[in-house]
């Protein structure tokens, strides 16, 4: 609980809060309020989730001296967990009147700091919507913008709806970021260096904005962080704006800019307009040629190998064309970053490994001449587009890297490997091998192997504990009615009687008759009894 010292600093009266309210709330469906609260019992501060459905209940809840209350922007359905909690989702949301941005800041913002912002953002012809109500946190700024009408989400196009209200959202987030950078950029003058220090720290918060789940902290409540109440700087009730409006005005996409007409103009030298028009061009993705070079020489040497696969497997013919069109490429692609080669006799190297026309002077001239042509429309080309034209095979990606591993495919090639080890545990393990061997072959810890093998212990499992198991010995016969019914098929003890007899006429201990035998150690020995007596008679 909050002292009384605490209580005297509110600035904004209870009137002032509860016609806040009244003006933004339509309260045509209640609204989800967040709280935190301290037990003494347990000596820590605990959470609760409920709604709310009238501004005199707000008040109540910011007289009642807790820390920390958020309250929904949207209006809600009441829908509870199973826990008997107020949920807030997108489910229940049905109507809302306002949005509101949040805007952040590493340091604690004062009153005074927010007015001499808003005074010098309304006298410096700002592209951006004046806000419905200015609200001075604590910690940071919320710019408060009021709706015309009430927006319902449980109608036919609530996709469209709320597709509108988060572009709406974003325009307004766009241009007042926008005004935010330019006051950054400012001198001391107006504002002083601790002030500007303070300014260059604000940045919009984007988490939830725009979302139907959004909470936001209720004003005249005492913000426990930065130890200061939540207050009303400003309040317009004449800043209404409709969906529609916000995007059409603010959004760049529909702006159309005028040409400025220049009256005085200086006729520039060929020197000062090269200058002034200077273009920078930047490599793509951030490579530079010297990467390039080495990626194509790298393909050039993986194509080498692809033709000598492709000899060996009789799999060259109908693949040539395509063969020497992309080494043609890789050549010109190279001459075209910086590098000094001599493009038709390198092709033709390529060409005598082939062999036929593809040797010959003619075809490697007219081809160069062909894929300069292309290179001009493409000269980036990924390994992807690549491995689809050569129609490279699984198994040859594996052995030519250049032409295709990237980081997606290394981590393909990485599982595969991962999963063929598992799978040869597995049949290892299935054969009758046991973890301790495994873990020494693979140089594996017995943890992982266990791992691996988890779903096959499990299987082994159920069916030692499944019906099938249990019953193995059992025979199934027909009673009188016709029913099946299973029956437990009787061993013939007398044979095994004279076989154990036998077994240890020979010389075997007790232990080895019963596990060849399959049969307890204590029937044994109450066959000897029985046996014993006989003779006695």
């Amino acid at each position: 609980m909050l002292s009384n010292s605490i209580k005297q600093k509110k600035l904004n009266t209870t009137k002032e809060i509860e016609d806040f309210y009244n003006f933004f709330y339509c309260f045509k469906f209640p609204i989800y309020l967040h709280k935190q609260y301290w037990d003494n019992n347990k000596k820590r501060y605990k959470t609760t989730n409920y709604y709310i459905n009238k501004t005199k209940d707000l008040i109540r809840e910011i007289n009642s001296l807790h820390s920390n209350i958020y309250i929904s922007i949207w209006n809600k359905i009441p829908m509870y967990t199973k826990l008997k909690k107020a949920k807030n989702t997108q489910e229940n949301s049905r109507a809302t009147n306002y949005f509101v941005i949040d805007i952040d800041s590493e340091y604690i913002i004062d009153k005074n700091l927010i007015n001499k912002i808003c005074f010098y953002l309304y006298n410096n012809n700002i592209v951006m919507p004046l806000p419905t109500a200015i609200i001075s946190s604590g910690g940071g700024i919320h710019l408060y913008y009021k709706f015309k009408e009430i927006y319902i989400y449980n109608c036919k196009e609530k996709d469209y709806l709320l597709k509108l209200y988060k572009t709406a959202i974003e325009t307004t987030k766009q241009a007042i970021n926008n005004e935010l950078e330019n006051i950054k950029k400012l001198k001391p003058g107006y504002f002083t260096e601790k002030e500007l220090f303070k300014i260059k720290t604000l940045a919009i918060d984007n988490a939830l904005a725009g979302s139907t789940t959004q909470l936001i902290r209720l004003i005249g409540s005492y913000n426990k962080d930065a130890e200061k109440y939540c207050n009303i700087v400003d309040f317009n009730k004449n800043n209404t704006y409709t969906l529609g409006q916000l995007i059409e005005e603010f959004n760049p996409k529909y702006t159309i800019k005028n040409p400025i007409k220049r009256k005085n103009f200086k006729i520039l030298s060929e020197k000062e307009f090269k200058e002034k028009n200077k273009i920078i061009k930047l490599n793509p993705n951030g490579f530079n040629k010297k990467d390039i070079i080495e990626l194509n020489n790298g393909r050039l040497e993986d194509i080498k190998k692809l033709i000598n696969l492709r000899k060996q497997e009789g799999t060259l013919v109908g693949t040539r064309q395509k063969i020497m069109c992309q080494v043609a490429w890789c050549l010109i692609n190279n001459s075209y970053n910086g590098a000094k080669i001599n493009i038709l006799q390198e092709l033709l190297d390529y060409g005598k490994l082939i062999g036929e026309e593809f040797a010959k002077e003619k075809y490697c001239r007219e081809k160069l001449n062909h894929i300069k042509e292309y290179h001009k429309k493409r000269n980036k080309l990924t390994n992807n587009t690549i491995s689809k034209w050569l129609e490279l095979t699984e198994e040859e990606k594996f052995k030519l890297p250049n032409l295709w591993v990237t980081e997606r495919s290394k981590r393909k090639i990485k599982k595969i490997l991962k999963q063929q080890r598992i799978n040869k545990i597995r049949t290892d393990f299935k054969n009758g091998k046991t973890v301790t061997e495994l873990a020494k072959k693979y140089k594996i810890s017995r943890t992982t192997i266990y791992k691996y093998i988890s779903s096959d212990r499990n299987t082994a499992k159920k069916e030692r504990g499944s019906t099938l198991y249990r019953y193995k010995n059992w025979t199934l016969f027909k009673d009188k009615k016709g029913q099946k019914k299973l029956l437990k098929a009787k061993k013939d003890t007398d044979k095994i009687k004279k076989e154990v007899f036998e077994m240890l006429v020979n010389g075997q201990t007790m232990q080895e008759i019963a596990t060849e035998l399959e049969v307890n150690r204590s029937t044994i020995y109450r066959w000897l009894k029985e046996k014993n007596v006989k003779k006695k008679e």
